[in-house]
């Protein structure tokens, strides 16, 4: 389904649940206008199952916009995917930097360290960015770590901490109010305003913790 969102943007939403097909599909179609970009294109915002396309209503109009991208859909078996980036990103489950990894493990009924090797044992990709700049929303690969978030949300947490709720994994660059489980830190800045790109991960991109100390999280030169 393709509709308008305002004049400057039309929305290709592929419905119901996420899957691996439509992720595929949504990254594929932003590469190829990030590649090949219409007249008029300005940027596209992946999220959960939709794709967000902006453009200049100056210089093309929305009803064009949208059979440009209804022909890239049809087409998408010949389109060619950039390769992945992958991103080690280092991580302190120790304390103080993880708060609630105890109460993580006795939710799951595991151990603090069975925890953290489900974690760090496979990749996580970004699925979009959101809430905060540079914020990435990562897919966890073990359902074992899927519980619901914090009933009282916390006012304040600090910078590069990891939290996990819902099944999934969210890396906070600022320092924000947050409801997930905080159960680890990383001392790598996800968004440098002034630098030549913006946010350290992408959509698409994909993403292995590497566990440090936390003596290794205080003489980090990130």
């Amino acid at each position: 389904m393709c509709y308008p969102l305002g004049e400057v943007a039309q929305v290709v939403d592929f419905g119901g649940p996420v899957s691996d097909l439509k992720r595929q599909t949504i990254l594929s179609l932003m590469q190829h206008l990030q590649a090949q970009p219409f007249s008029g294109f300005t940027e596209c915002v992946p999220a959960y199952t939709t794709l967000t396309v902006y453009y200049q209503a100056t210089e093309i109009a929305g009803r064009d916009v949208r059979a440009d991208l209804l022909t890239r859909l049809h087409s998408l078996t010949q389109l060619t995917r950039t390769s992945t980036t992958r991103v080690d990103i280092p991580v302190c489950y120790e304390q103080p930097c993880a708060p609630d990894l105890l109460d993580v493990a006795d939710h799951c009924q595991m151990t603090p360290a069975d925890v953290i090797g489900l974690h760090v044992k496979t990749e996580h990709q970004v699925l979009f960015l959101g809430f905060a700049p540079g914020l990435p929303y990562l897919r966890s690969p073990s359902s074992t770590l899927n519980l619901p978030r914090r009933t009282t949300p916390r006012l304040s947490v600090p910078a590069g901490s990891v939290a996990i709720a819902n099944g999934y994994t969210v890396i906070y660059p600022f320092e924000t109010p947050a409801g997930w489980h905080i159960i680890g830190r990383t001392p790598v800045k996800l968004f440098k305003p002034y630098a030549a790109r913006t946010t350290l991960l992408q959509p698409g991109d994909q993403v292995r913790f590497i566990p440090i100390s936390y003596r290794e999280f205080q003489e980090s030169p990130w």
